[in-house]
């Protein structure tokens, strides 16, 4: 095995569920300044520059998200399966954390452990062995009812939430093996379904996502036809009720991503379902576009179903 990589596991589990919109009824063939194909593929280095020639997720339309009216761990808060688990500032909390985890990954080259720790003043690391989390300064005392930013000590544990995990891999000449283990289980992907990376929004962020998505997540989720609230809690670190219903029952209430390939593909209508392709993926609400873009992925995930972790089963 050999060198260590930092990969963050929320980009990977998050990736299907958050998504975009560039600009409205744009023809590919019209827009190859920013619709040009390797613009999506990462190259080590040049990632600001691409994501330049990308449409800014900041100024697209979003749906509205849920808030807690008082913060996690105020008097009175619970975490109740399919609500809101942000208040306002703990969510600036949490993409604070991101966006400055991007920052120090990219911009200032940390790549390792030991450069993970030299973080901002007002941002903490906690080593864990095969897994690391980064939190904001401690609110004190914890349960104040204050909507501010920063991370409250919730749990028997001493690291804040919110809380953002650095999961760390080996390499072999094939696959790629995680550090740390996920319920009980220790995962490994194929390189070819993780390298070339691609640029994917997360949120308004466009960030390096392993190439093939859908085959990540089904070896991380297997056959997953259902919605379902985890039976552990990352707040307060203990068991929690748990929800399991089919996703289209909750279609008119959280957004799902419909994917669907482009009529006009610049590749070869032969190729392999392996092969990176244009996709057009919508946020739907309720039957209704949010937005709409147009991305680089391989040919498979223009067929997976809106509503399950599974291919359309006419394809």
């Amino acid at each position: 095995m050999r060198s260590r990589r930092l990969i963050v596991l929320l980009i990977v589990i998050a990736i299907f569920l958050m998504t975009y919109r560039g600009l409205d009824n744009v023809d590919i063939f019209k827009s190859s300044k920013w619709l040009e194909f390797q613009t999506y593929v990462v190259d080590s280095g040049h990632i600001e520059t691409k994501r330049q020639n990308l449409p800014n997720l900041k100024k697209i339309r979003w749906p509205e998200r849920e808030y807690l009216p008082a913060p996690m761990g105020a008097p009175g808060s619970r975490q109740l399966p399919l609500d809101a688990k942000f208040s306002r500032a703990q969510m600036h909390t949490l993409w604070s954390l991101f966006s400055s985890f991007i920052t120090a990954m990219e911009e200032l080259g940390f790549s390792d452990r030991a450069m993970m720790r030299r973080f901002q003043p007002d941002i903490l690391v906690m080593g864990l062995g095969p897994r690391d989390k980064i939190y904001a300064r401690l609110i004190e005392p914890r349960n104040s009812p204050e909507d501010v930013y920063g991370s409250r000590k919730l749990s028997a544990y001493n690291w804040g939430w919110p809380y953002i995990d650095i999961s760390y891999y080996s390499t072999n000449l094939t696959h790629v093996h995680v550090l740390a283990p996920s319920y009980l289980r220790y995962d490994t992907y194929a390189k070819s379904d993780v390298f070339p990376l691609l640029l994917r929004p997360f949120n308004k962020f466009w960030v390096p996502t392993p190439r093939n998505t859908f085959a990540v997540l089904l070896q991380s989720f297997p056959g997953k036809e259902d919605c379902y609230t985890q039976l552990y809690s990352h707040i307060f670190e203990n068991g929690t009720e748990g929800v399991m219903l089919p996703c289209r029952n909750l279609a008119k209430r959280y957004a799902f991503v419909e994917h669907v390939p482009l009529h006009h593909s610049i590749q070869s209508k032969n190729g392999s379902q392996a092969d990176l392709d244009w996709v057009r993926e919508r946020l739907l609400r309720d039957g209704k576009v949010i937005h709409e873009l147009q991305l680089v992925a391989p040919r498979r995930e223009s067929n997976v179903e809106t509503y399950s972790l599974q291919a359309k089963s006419n394809i």
